[in-house]
């Protein structure tokens, strides 16, 4: 046989085998098993070491292990094979945005849109990664692109109404909502966001129909349980961690905005006034503090002058993101607040805030002695309630937080070894037209 066609015969049947090999491979990958998938791709890259789809889908392997640097470095190799493969920009991007970074992500699927225009999945991508960045002109100028190509695009229409939730579009919500479910009326997702909707509406009869509508269909969901009870009027003992931290979550990146610009926040601001009184002058400092349920820092911004150590905690990964970045805290924690005061050493505080956290917590009973334990001896627990009246404990209310009463802290603070040193109302924020009624209260360690 010519040598030419000896050549020409081996490449068609490498090219064959290569063939097969891809195909087996992909197979084992949609199956889930990972490891005969990879051996696959690598037997291709061995022949062919620049063989574009054996890159892509060893990469996407490697995501699937929680390998997120090496599948970006083999995603990267079949870009640069195939550098016009809008899939493998797609793809790129989604382990760049679920690695945590967005800011990656943005000029990969702005590359896939290029490529393929038509994809409305790229452009819901593209939008959800503006949104977590804070733009929402732009995460909303994505998702109507999405629905000018498929209206009824049910994750963008389920997505636009939790942008007009988020800024207070409530009516626009409703109806994207609606249209969401006249897609799919089996979704309890967004069943559930279109009973946070008309809660927020206060439409609180509706909303319970459409949690209750939410649980039928998923029974799971612990905000939905926790909000049906709360608009029931069904006080719980708490909130679920799950609840907390998806509603932190959602909010982290407009919660200042939202919260001091709008509604005119300023517990912060009297705790710092508080301690000022009690630890006067700029050279007096307390040696150590804890920050419980801290947020995006506003409390610890405040009080950073006043300690030589502070400590974040919070169930929000987002929420501590946001306090990341102020610098203000010595060491940032992903807990719940008595979780971390468990395995806290006894005596170990100066001084513990927590600014409208109780508000989320409810019963104290367990809360309280942890916080007597890790105060040192003459140590100050500084907090603030929404005020309930009367001498009933606390209350569950139709917003999923709790009031709670003077007489339940000053009972259970005495039962921890803990004096009342300050309680005075303060207004919390704006509540529509009114002002949220709040306890700032001080107690010290006997």
């Amino acid at each position: 046989m010519p040598a030419q066609t000896e050549s020409a015969s081996h490449g068609v049947n490498l090219e064959m085998n290569i063939s097969a090999l891809l195909s087996e491979a992909k197979a084992a990958h949609r199956e889930g098993r990972l490891e005969q998938a990879e051996r696959g791709y690598r037997s291709i890259l061995d022949a062919q070491d620049d063989h574009a789809d054996a890159l892509h889908l060893l990469g996407l392997v490697a995501y699937q292990r929680g390998q997120g640097k090496r599948a970006v470095t083999l995603i990267e190799k079949a870009i640069a094979a195939a550098p016009n493969n809008a899939d493998f920009h797609f793809n790129l991007g989604k382990v760049h945005k679920l690695q945590g970074h967005p800011d990656l992500a943005i000029p990969c699927y702005e590359r896939a849109h290029r490529l393929a225009p038509k994809n409305p999945g790229t452009l819901l991508n593209l939008g959800n990664c503006w949104r977590l960045r804070g733009d929402m002109r732009r995460a909303e100028r994505c998702y109507r692109m999405a629905l000018t190509l498929d209206n009824n695009h049910l994750a963008s229409l389920n997505n636009m109404g939790t942008l007009c939730r988020g800024e207070g579009r409530l009516e626009e919500a409703e109806s994207f909502y609606r249209r969401a479910l006249q897609v799919e009326e089996t979704s309890p997702a967004v069943w559930e966001n279109l009973a946070k909707t008309l809660t927020d509406m206060g439409r609180l009869a509706d909303a319970a129909t459409a949690y209750r509508r939410t649980l039928k269909l998923d029974s799971s969901r612990e905000t939905a349980t926790h909000m049906l009870a709360a608009i029931e009027g069904r006080t719980t003992e708490t909130a679920p961690e799950a609840y907390v931290r998806q509603l932190f979550d959602d909010y982290a990146a407009r919660f200042e905005a939202h919260l001091v610009g709008d509604l005119g926040y300023s517990i912060p601001t009297l705790m710092r006034s508080w301690l000022d009184t009690e630890i006067p002058g700029e050279r007096e400092r307390l040696e150590r503090a804890l920050d419980l349920g801290c947020g995006t820092g506003l409390a610890g911004a405040a009080l950073r002058a006043k300690v030589g150590w502070l400590q974040g905690v919070d169930l929000s990964a987002k929420m501590l993101a946001e306090a990341r970045q102020k610098a203000v805290y010595d060491e940032l924690t992903e807990a719940d607040a008595a979780t971390f005061l468990v395995a806290s050493p006894a005596a170990a505080w100066d001084l513990i805030i927590a600014a409208d956290v109780l508000i989320y917590i409810g019963a104290v009973d367990r809360l309280m002695p942890e916080i007597g334990r890790c105060l040192k001896p003459g140590g100050r627990f500084l907090l603030s309630v929404e005020e309930q009246e009367g001498e009933d404990g606390f209350t569950l209310r139709p917003s999923g937080r709790y009031a709670h009463s003077e007489a339940y802290i000053r009972a259970q603070a005495a039962k921890a070894g803990l004096s009342v040193s300050l309680c005075r109302p303060v207004p919390l924020r704006k509540n529509g037209p009114d002002t949220l009624k709040g306890l700032l209260i001080a107690l010290t360690r006997d």
